[in-house]
């Protein structure tokens, strides 16, 4: 019961999490990269007050804890939406896109582009191996230890997680960027460039 708790209280910020990655990989196909990375800094500072007014002075305990990560998670989406607001990025051309900026062509040629998206999805979905051992935690007889250091478990193999996704996602959008110059050996270097330092 306790684990499903938990996870009810993760739930906005998976929904967050889709509009975070949506908006991250608008702004890095056009190379911005600055306005993400102010946004998660503010978010990162405030993350551990809030976990400690949500889990202790509220007294919310592990349900407060994931509160707080869904509501950071929000945080997140709704700074970078307003940057995309007041800077004007999302109705202003860049290099990366047509002339006119943001169009209806965007829309196109979409069973291509799942082809490719549908195996990355299968395969992040490993992650879900992480997640329904927190499930299970809460069917052993201690339930609220089991949790916590399934908890804690789940927030090393994150962060441990972090390095490698992030190189994977800059390498993919350099890839990209690339290939849209046609520069098809440039590409090939970043994907081996991504893929070393992935392993490393």
């Amino acid at each position: 019961r306790e684990a499903s708790r938990y996870l009810r209280m993760l739930l906005p910020g998976l929904v967050c999490y889709a509009g975070v990655q949506s908006q991250v990989q608008f702004l890095v196909a056009q190379r911005i990269m600055m306005p993400q990375l102010r946004v998660s800094v503010l978010v990162a500072a405030l993350h551990p007050l809030m976990v400690y007014l949500a889990a202790f002075t509220l007294g919310w305990g592990n349900l407060g804890a994931a509160g707080a990560l869904s509501f950071s998670i929000l945080m997140t989406v709704v700074g970078i939406a307003v940057h995309l607001h007041k800077s004007g990025t999302l109705f202003k051309p860049h290099r990366t896109w047509p002339h006119e900026g943001w169009s209806r062509r965007a829309l196109q040629r979409w069973p291509e582009m799942l082809r490719l998206a549908l195996p990355s999805l299968v395969m992040i979905s490993e992650w879900w191996a992480s997640e329904a051992g927190v499930l299970a935690g809460g069917y052993l007889d201690d339930p609220d230890a089991a949790v916590s250091v399934l908890a804690i478990s789940q927030s090393c193999n994150s962060v441990c997680f972090m390095v490698p996704i992030g190189i994977a996602m800059s390498g993919a959008a350099k890839v990209g960027n690339r290939l849209g110059e046609g520069d098809a050996e440039g590409a090939r270097a970043v994907a081996v460039a991504a893929t070393c330092l992935g392993f490393g």
